[in-house]
């Protein structure tokens, strides 16, 4: 059936086997990113590592603006590596980690965009979304009417707390991010399928998955709603829409209508996670470093005490440029550049706000956002042709 006859797309291409395989390994890889695997790799990491493989064996061609980002940071790599075996070889892991994340993103990429990927990945994803979402809803909702405190996959393999037990209810609210350890790390992983609602007008998935984000309390989800809402109009109407919200925007802010959560107004007003997040990170690697042209060994090595790693966090982007020096820009640009125009406000928010370029988040959201905004885009030429059609 066509686009346009009853409003659905055309049937999706079935997955094989493998590509089943590699959607749930691609996919679940930041829930398993948690969980304690062989020495210094997490479960999330070996799914990362499986996936890799299958898309080694699946590559067929691959895009101009992936194989220049691959080139590049292959390359960027090799000329790094000679500064860190010369003045701080502890160092070499952590660049090893970065590449093969960075790496990983480019080939993922290519793969996910076949038909037979694109369709499976899509739709096991938009599943786990609306699933997710739904558990952590009743989470929220069995402590909040019921008092009923419980977590999900709570195992000895944890690497961090699950933040429900990790927090003072009492003094710091119920914060939860579902099957997820953290809040930001659920909304992270929902947010393409939120902004994928908003550009399909899927109104029901798109106010199931807001209203989880919103109680999970996460800052960061809030600008992932925020982003999503530009979807749902075009030009037109956000020129007519846009003194409305800014006049309600500034209601909101200044605390006359108060619906956003204290944490999210000191967030909003410059401090809390905004400051941690990308304040402080960008001064110390901009104001106080001697080349950025070079890897900033002092600040690995701050990283790696156990002392002093408590008191310093940096932003995806600022590790990047901590590990690589300022030309890490080439590949981060050419990333841009391959997952399209639409995608490119998601990617640097999460470039700016979150540390994922050395675990599965980054890669794992950005990809699938691009994916589903790819088929945004088929969606609406099909429209369009068929629309046509009925003209003539």
């Amino acid at each position: 059936m066509r686009v346009g006859e009853s409003g659905v797309e055309p049937r999706a291409i079935k997955t094989g086997f493998f590509g089943t395989l590699f959607c749930l390994c691609f996919l679940l890889s930041p829930l398993l990113s948690n969980l304690a695997g062989v020495g210094k790799f997490s479960l999330g990491d070996m799914a990362i590592f499986f996936s890799l493989v299958i898309s080694i064996f699946s590559l067929r061609s691959i895009g101009v603006f992936c194989m220049l980002g691959l080139v590049s940071i292959l390359l960027l790599s090799c000329i790094c590596l000679f500064a860190y075996m010369d003045s701080y070889p502890e160092g070499v892991f952590v660049l090893a980690r970065m590449a093969l994340y960075v790496a990983c993103f480019f080939i993922f990429l290519t793969v996910c965009k076949r038909p037979g990927f694109a369709s499976g990945l899509m739709r096991v994803y938009l599943r786990l979304a609306v699933l997710f979402s739904m558990m952590l809803v009743v989470q929220v909702v069995s402590y909040h009417l019921f008092g009923i405190v419980f977590v999900y996959l709570v195992t000895p393999l944890d690497i961090q707390p699950n933040s429900v037990l990790g927090l003072d209810i009492a003094t710091q609210g119920f914060r939860s991010g579902g099957v997820f350890k953290e809040p930001s790390y659920f909304s992270v992983f929902v947010a393409p399928a939120v902004i994928y609602a908003a550009s399909r007008r899927h109104y029901l998935l798109w106010c199931l998955i807001s209203s989880a984000i919103v109680l999970s309390t996460s800052s960061l989800g809030f600008i992932f709603i925020a982003l999503s809402l530009l979807r749902f109009f075009n030009a037109i109407y956000l020129v007519v829409l846009l003194p409305i919200g800014l006049a309600l925007g500034t209601l909101v802010l200044t605390g006359i209508i108060p619906i956003l959560p204290d944490r999210v107004m000191e967030t909003l007003e410059g401090g809390g996670s905004l400051s941690i997040r990308v304040v402080e990170p960008f001064s110390r690697v901009f104001l106080d470093t001697k080349s950025l042209f070079l890897p900033n060994v002092e600040a690995l090595r701050d990283l790696a005490d156990p002392v002093l790693a408590t008191k310093i966090w940096f932003n995806s982007f600022t590790y990047a440029v901590v590990v690589y020096g300022i030309l890490v820009l080439v590949p981060l640009i050419l990333m841009f550049c391959a997952v399209g125009v639409a995608c490119i406000p998601f990617a640097l928010i999460l470039l700016v706000t979150a540390n994922g370029l050395t675990n599965p988040y980054f890669v794992v959201s950005v990809v699938t956002l691009s994916v589903l905004m790819a088929s945004v885009g088929k969606y609406s030429i099909a429209r369009d042709a068929d629309a046509l059609k009925v003209l003539r």
